[in-house]
């Protein structure tokens, strides 16, 4: 299989390999959703950023509501540092989890309390949305979601890390310190 074979290169990170094997799985079948997340999961690794963005539109063709190739776009818009365009793409993210909880607010953008019906594994999109806030210099709204994280996963350095700096940039120095503390002792070869 086609896609097996482009898996096996990709996990030996040889993604030009799995590149080519995945164009030959999507000439077979262009309607796998999938195989396009893949593909532009390759070209991102090669840093062929805005064909990747492209690739995962096509995945979107596909599967309107696939939430991995919306994520993935929002990794891409982070990556190119249009930070509005990739908040959008993880609220996107949000909005799909929680109104499959019967959750969601009608505007499409999660509240807070919301999100405490997420789970673990929606941590990332969370922990992202956190960062994109934070490179927007809406520092308030980045803490409430980096300790929304801690929640989920606790004691992750990089979030213990982003909650120090969110605390230091509000001017709140002693607390800064303490999660800077705790981010060190979680792991001792995590630098700040």
């Amino acid at each position: 299989n086609l896609v097996q074979r482009g898996n096996e290169y990709y996990e030996s990170l040889e993604y030009q390999n799995a590149l080519e094997l995945y164009n030959d799985a999507i000439s077979s079948n262009p309607y796998n959703s999938l195989t396009y997340l893949k593909k532009g999961n390759c070209l991102f690794h090669l840093n062929r950023i805005s064909e990747a963005l492209d690739v995962y539109n096509q995945a979107l063709k596909v599967n309107p509501n696939y939430q991995s190739a919306i994520y993935n776009i929002g990794l891409v818009y982070y990556s190119l540092r249009q930070y509005n365009n990739a908040l959008s793409q993880f609220d996107k993210c949000l909005y799909q989890q929680l109104f499959n909880n019967n959750n969601a607010q009608n505007d499409g953008v999660p509240s807070v309390n919301q999100l405490d019906a997420l789970t673990p594994s929606e941590e990332d999109i969370i922990y992202n949305k956190a960062m994109c806030l934070y490179q927007l210099n809406l520092k308030k709204d980045a803490l409430t979601l980096f300790n929304k994280c801690n929640e989920l996963k606790p004691n992750q350095p990089s979030t213990l890390n982003n909650i120090g700096r969110c605390l230091n940039d509000l001017n709140k120095k002693q607390d800064a310190i303490k999660y800077f503390d705790s981010a060190l002792e979680s792991n001792q070869n995590y630098y700040i």
